[in-house]
């Protein structure tokens, strides 16, 4: 019987290949979660009419998800609040009107809806924020400063920070009694416009 032994060299050019693989293997997992959570999301235009404003209206950003085949999506209160019409775009350039369903301030969440009239809707699946763990894999997306349908890369920093003080007692001040005690920080970038966009798992591919 014969046993052969590899040499260093060669080891060392095995573990390099693991290494490749395991990165091919992460990374094609990370595009296939976001390919097909796009469909799911959208960019939320929201216009404000007043007569004291030039032209009559203002036009805010912001970003939501569907969280059922029926149109039924979700984002921030403060995303569509005051909103005299909001307009939802597709990630395949569709438009359409939205209503508010219901909104709570105090939790920052709106639930809107769109009526599909034949157009597939692409639902997202609401995940268990509490089993986030530090270090989990995630990708934020949404519309930063305006750039619609932005993925970004990142981990969960602290799966349970508390809201601070000085936060909550400026809320306070403008008549918010915000319940968010605790919430999720994470590293991926996120800039105004992201507001009401999924934080998504890369391993179940949910709604953190």
């Amino acid at each position: 019987a014969f046993a052969f032994f590899g040499t260093a060299e060669s080891e060392n050019n095995l573990q390099k290949n693991d290494a490749s693989l395991v990165y091919e293997a992460f990374q094609n997992r990370t595009r296939r979660v976001v390919k097909e959570a796009l469909p799911a999301v959208v960019t939320i235009q929201v216009k404000i009419f007043s007569g004291n404003m030039e032209r009559g209206e203002a036009v805010s950003l912001g970003t939501g998800f569907f969280i059922g085949v029926d149109g039924t999506l979700l984002t921030n209160e403060h995303v569509v609040r005051g909103a005299d019409t909001i307009e939802v775009l597709f990630y395949d350039g569709d438009k359409r009107r939205a209503k508010i369903v219901k909104s709570d301030q105090n939790i920052d969440l709106a639930l809107l809806k769109i009526e599909p009239n034949g157009k597939k809707i692409k639902a997202l699946i609401l995940g268990d924020s509490g089993k986030a763990e530090y270090m989990d894999f995630v990708a934020a997306i949404g519309a930063p400063l305006g750039y619609g349908f932005t993925a970004t890369f990142g981990v969960i920093s602290n799966p349970k920070r508390q809201t601070p003080k000085g936060f909550k007692e400026f809320e306070l001040r403008r008549g918010v009694d915000l319940e968010v005690y605790y919430y999720i920080q994470t590293d991926a970038e996120i800039n105004q416009g992201n507001s009401g966009g999924p934080l998504v798992s890369i391993l179940t591919g949910e709604v953190i």
